[in-house]
Order: C-alpha cells, then structure tokens, then sequence
C-alpha cells in the first residue's frame, strides 16, 4: 500500500501534528499540576518530572537563583510552554530556599544593617563560608550589635572562619556545589560530587586528591591544607583546643594545661591529633596552614620545662601569638 499523497498526506501531517500539539499541552498541564514529590532535581542541574527530564539548570547573576532552561520539543509554544517554565522555576526556588534556608535568609534579611549587611553579602557569596584572615579588617569594625544581628541568622565568627555551621551537612553542601558548579563551568571539573559522601560518613578529614578541583573541599565544608583537608568546624574546635594553652601563663601558679608550654607557645598532643583524624607529620603542615610555626625548643626551655613536669620532653613546638578572652586566635592564611 503506497502512502498517502497530495492533499491527503497534508491532512494527515496536519492532523497528526495536532493531535501532538494537544499531546504536549496535556503533559504541559500535568507537569504544572503536579506536586514536588514529583520532580527531582539532580546533582548534573537536570529538573526531572516522573524520571524525565524537563530542564536543566545555567547560571544567572544571583548564586542562590539559576535560571531553568525548559527541554521541550518546538511543538510546546505559549502558554503551555510558559506554564511548564513557572512550574519548574517554582519547583527549583523552593528546593533551593529548603536546603539552603539559612543562606537564604541571611541573602533576604532586612534587619543586617551597615557592616554587617556587607559582610553578610560576601558570605551569601561564598556559599557561607568566609576564611577569617580575608575578612579581619571588617570583623573588626564590627560592634557587638552588628555581631549579634548576624549571628542570629546562624553566622559563627570562629576563630579561623566566619562561617554557618548549619550548612556543613550533606545535603546543603551538595546544593552548594552544585551553584558553585553552575556558576564557575564547575560540573565536569575533576572532582565534582566526589567530597559529599566523604562529609556524610563523618569523616573529619581526608587526605587531599591533586587532580580535584580545590575549590570542592571548601564547598564541601572542609579546609584544603596541604596532604590533608580537614572539616571546618573540626578547626574551630581545634582552635577551642588551643586557646587556653597559649593563655597559661607559668607565673600563674596554676595546674599547667595539657600541651601547654611557656604562654606562648603549645605541643601538639594526642587530643589534637584525634579530633582531626591525623598524624603527627600531618600536624605540623595542619597548623602550618592555618599560621602558626614549628619551632625548636632551646635546652634551657626543656630543662625548665621537664623541672616542673617531667614527661613533656617533645621538642617539636608550634608557635603561637598569646591572646585574650575578647580576641580570637589568629586566623589563618587562605588555601588557594
């Protein structure tokens, strides 16, 4: 049987492209009906409606709002189409604003006010993670009110990152890599993805992969320093660590602290090296990075020392600037 010809075949292409039309205006109107549950938005930037993919997602010049590039054949035009794209856009600022909720309060906070909203800008920036040493200048023109006002949104001002502890979890590190990969051509940079299941197992460091993309570790809530990366909030809870040990002072009278040695300076203990999951040849290039120095103990040092406490006889030191109960440790140099 030949087909048909003529205008036969033109009522049949005519009459098959309509029933297509109403096809994808059909499906256009589930999709816009259709609950979250059903749309999903994976860690490639692709929105997928019941398995299927519907959009992916290209940067726009707000981190926290790419835009959504409907896939659709031609054949969905008007207001279907425009239908369909709400929809989406709707679906991706709602799983966006969940994941990220503190972030996206702090970006749409109408009380920071002067300094602080400045600095709240640049960690909205940062995808809420700011090292310290870059931002010293303007943590330091900041009152107690200014302070205060940002960290009822969740910001922590430790003493090597001003930071949103909140964020360093799984899922919102996952989201955050993914904007970050939007925004930077990141999705097929070595590495993408590969630090979230390191995050989510616990773990409070990882030793360092060359071939990945430095920016990851940050974006995954830990500090690249050198052979290790170690976990953010793992840092700032080393720094509580070493505070009172450089704090001590010998002339006090009192109990000398675990790691303490002159007021100035500390030894790395056991304690440390736990927390971070590292060795000691790893702690040395740990707080190297984070800016302190190994330094040699004269015998004078060790003598006066092992007088009042004979079982510190470690020579290896790290040095540290004193500080006082107002004033956070010195932060550290930025890993790039």
């Amino acid at each position: 049987m030949s087909g048909a010809e003529g205008p036969d075949a033109k009522a049949i292409e005519a009459a098959a492209l309509k029933a297509l039309a109403l096809e994808f205006e059909a499906r256009a109107a589930r999709l816009h009906a259709s609950g979250n549950s059903d749309l999903v938005l994976d860690a490639s930037g692709t929105v997928r409606w019941l398995g299927d993919p519907v959009a992916r997602l290209v940067a726009s010049d707000n981190v926290m709002r790419p835009r959504a590039i409907v896939l659709a054949d031609e054949q969905l035009t008007g207001a279907a189409r425009d239908h369909v794209a709400a929809r989406i856009e709707r679906f991706v600022g709602h799983t966006i604003q969940t994941v990220l909720k503190p972030l996206d309060d702090l970006a749409t906070a109408e009380d920071i006010e002067g300094l602080a909203r400045g600095l709240a800008f640049q960690l909205v920036e940062n995808y809420g993670v700011l090292f310290r040493r870059d931002v010293s200048a303007e943590v330091k023109t900041l009152d107690q009110d200014a302070r205060a006002s940002l960290r009822r949104y969740g910001v922590r001002f430790g003493a090597y990152h001003v930071f949103m502890p909140a964020l360093l979890k799984p899922a919102p590190a996952e989201m955050i890599t993914l904007l970050w990969g939007l925004a930077n051509d990141g999705l097929d940079k070595p590495g993408y993805g590969e630090l979230i299941p390191v995050l989510a197992a616990g773990r409070t460091s990882v030793v360092t992969d060359p071939s990945f993309e430095r920016a990851f570790y940050k974006l995954a809530g830990f500090r690249f320093l050198g052979k290790r990366a170690v976990r953010i909030d793992i840092l700032e809870r080393l720094a509580d660590i070493i505070r009172p040990l450089t704090q001590w002072k010998p002339e006090s009278g009192g109990v000398r602290p675990e790691g303490a040695f002159d007021g100035r300076r500390f030894v790395t203990t056991p304690a440390m090296m736990s927390i971070l999951g590292a060795t000691p040849d790893d702690m040395e290039e740990i707080l190297k990075g984070l800016g302190y120095r190994a330094d040699i103990a004269s015998p004078e040092d060790i003598a006066r020392i092992e007088e009042r406490r004979p079982s510190v006889t470690r020579k290896r030191l790290q040095n540290s600037m004193p500080v006082s109960p107002s004033k956070p440790l010195p932060s550290a140099p930025t890993s790039r």
